[in-house]
């Protein structure tokens, strides 16, 4: 019995503890289980750096789109990215991997950036590590992988090892990752609350969207043990999917017909994902709206930490973990988001149906940024000096 009760200790207050890494939750959705038959590969973003940006670089043999931290704009340390192959990866950091002291660590951003160079498979991506395994690899993580071809699998990856586990080996159609590695040491991983989180929301669903998880996951600040209640004012998010060290979230959309390859959708959504919205990258544009990249910190990342600001107002050690739910809900942002990215989705769907071309890609995808960037701007305006 006391077993019993330390491991359920272990599991919920594990996330609150491990701050020293970054944090993310991730799944990959196969190709049967999404309705228009393309394969997703999600992340949240939990890092230090909040404000994060969105480029693409040019590159041999492959160029490719990358999520950067401001600052990193030569795209050589990426946290999530696709190139023109429709190869795409994200990563989590593994803590129950083992790893020898004093040995090259906490390169997957440059790991990351490395392999969308490099790769066009989920099996180039495999070769592509087991050459450089060893003490100078930096890695302790578990990499998402998807590819054209439909194939996905994540790679528990350390120094000298790494594990694969096969999306066709799960029978969901789905596999979900926090901060835990499934070959690694029972319970001391971390993000094992997030982890049932998402499991909570998934199970028990045949059908798998860009609407599903952008309105139901990406976005939730719900705890799997304590179960947010009508009369709170106040919400810890710790160990909730969304959390204030989210700086942004990125759900990779590859079709894998190769007629509609090039309409493959980037889904990037800067800042925290309860104060910003989704928007569009087309695989085919080959193009980043200003709104994600210019200026210090891009437009969209800022004016999204502004509106944070007013949901998260406390300042300081844990204070920060807490939203302000009375003012998310009673200022009407959660329901005014909500219908402004239903839009978004449907005239994103509505545009790729006419199969567009390049310039057209562009075109759109820069109005659905600025149209973003516009929304948000305007809400925080209304906001940002009355009280709830």
């Amino acid at each position: 019995m006391l077993k019993k009760i330390l491991f359920f200790f272990v599991i919920f207050f594990m996330g609150s503890f491990i701050f020293s890494f970054e944090e993310c939750t991730t799944a990959i959705v196969g190709s049967k289980v999404t309705p228009d038959g393309s394969i997703l590969l999600w992340k949240n973003r939990d890092t230090s750096h909040l404000f994060n940006k969105v480029v693409f670089i040019k590159d041999e043999p492959y160029s490719y789109y990358g999520v950067v931290n401001s600052g990193e704009e030569a795209g050589r340390y990426v946290y999530g990215g696709i190139n023109i192959k429709g190869f795409a990866i994200i990563n989590s950091v593994a803590v129950n991997l083992p790893q020898k002291c004093g040995e090259e660590k906490d390169l997957e951003g440059l790991i990351m950036a490395e392999a969308l160079r490099k790769c066009k498979t989920v099996d180039d991506f495999e070769k592509f590590i087991s050459e450089n395994l060893g003490e100078s690899l930096g890695a302790l993580s578990n990499f998402g992988v998807i590819d054209a071809g439909g194939n996905g699998a994540i790679f528990e990856v350390y120094n000298h090892g790494y594990n694969r586990l096969n999306l066709k080996d799960f029978k969901e159609g789905y596999i979900i990752n926090t901060n835990f590695s499934r070959s690694g040491k029972e319970y001391e991983g971390a993000g094992y609350v997030r982890f049932l989180e998402v499991k909570k929301l998934f199970e028990g669903r045949k059908n798998f969207g860009i609407e599903f998880l952008l309105e139901n996951v990406v976005r939730d600040i719900d705890n799997f043990f304590v179960p947010i209640s009508s009369n709170n004012k106040w919400i810890n998010t710790v160990d909730s999917i969304n959390r204030s060290s989210t700086a942004s979230c990125m759900i990779f959309q590859v079709f894998t017909e190769k007629k509609l390859r090039k309409y493959s959708t980037m889904w990037i959504v800067l800042g925290e994902p309860l104060t910003s919205l989704a928007v569009p990258i087309f695989l085919g544009s080959e193009s980043i709206p200003d709104e994600l990249f210019k200026g210090k910190f891009a437009p969209i990342s800022e004016i999204s930490h502004n509106i944070k600001m007013v949901v998260r107002p406390k300042k300081g050690g844990h204070l920060t973990n807490y939203l302000d739910y009375s003012t998310y809900l009673n200022s009407g942002m959660k329901e005014m988001f909500r219908r402004e990215e239903e839009e978004i989705l449907k005239d994103t769907e509505l545009f790729l149906k006419k199969r567009p071309d390049k310039k057209d890609m562009v075109k759109f995808q820069n109005r659905i940024a600025k149209r973003v960037y516009d929304f948000l701007h305007a809400f925080y305006e209304r906001i940002k000096f009355k009280k709830y």
